[in-house]
């Protein structure tokens, strides 16, 4: 019998591996297909998917993305937040003349919601291996805490983006008991409908840019 296997998929660190290689247009990606197939031998009972709405014009584009996504019913969105905060410019040499001052957009939750799905799911005994997909050290804590309290569950994990990435993945490649690349001659291959049927009617189009 296959094992059973659930991904947790960090969004914005997959995002930002994607730019990082040759395949950024490749963001209209199908998430349950594509780890089905890079996972055959496993029974991919879930996969979830944790991101934040950016709170500018490319959130929308965003929200389309999660609306045809979700039209899987194995997938699973989480959502965090984006917080505001108020940065100052200390370069002593800059020569702008108006308000040092700047607001920016800090991720937030993402990373919680990560691990407190991951250590759910052990104590609800959801799956049998666990199939991390980032290249963020931040969640090692949740993997050690798994593989303590229950040896038996197999933690896997995926680094998004290039070569170079999957390398600096040092503490994951350690901590995990698998680690791999995200096999990017794949992702081409899997991506969703231009066009995806939504309830009552509507149409998720992907958007030119992506």
């Amino acid at each position: 019998m296959a094992r059973r296997s659930i991904a947790y998929i960090d969004g914005f660190n997959f995002y930002y591996g994607l730019l990082r290689g040759p395949h950024r247009d490749c963001k209209w990606l199908d998430f349950v297909s594509l780890f089905r197939a890079i996972r055959q031998a496993d029974d991919l009972v879930a996969v979830k998917y944790f991101t934040a709405i950016w709170p500018d014009d490319s959130g929308e584009r965003h929200k389309v993305y999660l609306a045809a996504r979700a039209q899987n019913p194995i997938l699973e969105i989480v959502l965090g937040r984006f917080k505001s905060k108020t940065l100052e410019c200390r370069v002593s040499s800059c020569l702008f003349g108006g308000s040092r001052r700047f607001r920016s957009f800090e991720e937030k939750e993402t990373d919680v919601n990560i691990a407190v799905h991951m250590l759910d799911d052990a104590y609800r005994a959801a799956c049998d291996i666990m199939v991390l997909v980032s290249a963020d050290s931040d969640l090692m804590p949740a993997v050690n805490l798994v593989k303590t309290r229950f040896p038996s569950m197999r933690i896997a994990a995926y680094i998004p983006g290039p070569t170079e990435r999957f390398r600096n993945a040092i503490e994951l490649r350690a901590g995990c008991h698998q680690a791999r690349t995200v096999p990017s001659n794949l992702l081409r291959n899997f991506q969703l409908p231009p066009r995806v049927a939504l309830p009552g009617g509507a149409v998720a189009i992907k958007p030119q840019s992506w």
